[in-house]
């Protein structure tokens, strides 16, 4: 599809879908891989997977301040190297948090449709 071909919706849906698939086989790839790899690369993979469902989310109209700031994060942390002297755990437990956070609040659009108390 060129660039400046204006995409219908069943262009989206397929590109979603493509990228789910995508996804599918990097988490297994990434299995298989992690068999002879060392443990810090788990962390990584994980985290590259998490950054790349962020993104569909995003893609697929998700707006949400928490996961964005989320995946920012974590598009931080791929381009570090891994490192022993980095407090992963403590990395890790905000951004649980503030993708918990996320979860519990009502979404724009739930809450716009949402009849009135």
């Amino acid at each position: 599809m060129n660039p400046g071909t204006p995409r219908t919706p069943d262009d989206h849906s397929h590109q979603a879908q493509e990228e789910l698939a995508l996804l599918a086989a990097y988490f297994l790839s990434s299995a298989r891989r992690l068999l002879q790899e060392p443990p810090y690369y788990a962390l990584y993979r994980l985290m590259d997977g998490a950054r790349r469902v962020l993104a569909l989310y995003t893609d697929e109209g998700g707006n949400s301040p928490e996961l964005a700031s989320v995946r920012a994060s974590l598009d931080d942390l791929m381009h570090q190297a891994p490192t022993e002297e980095r407090d992963y755990a403590a990395l890790l437990d905000d951004m649980c948090r503030q993708t918990a956070t996320a979860l519990q609040l009502p979404s724009p659009q739930t809450a716009a449709t949402a009849p009135p108390p």
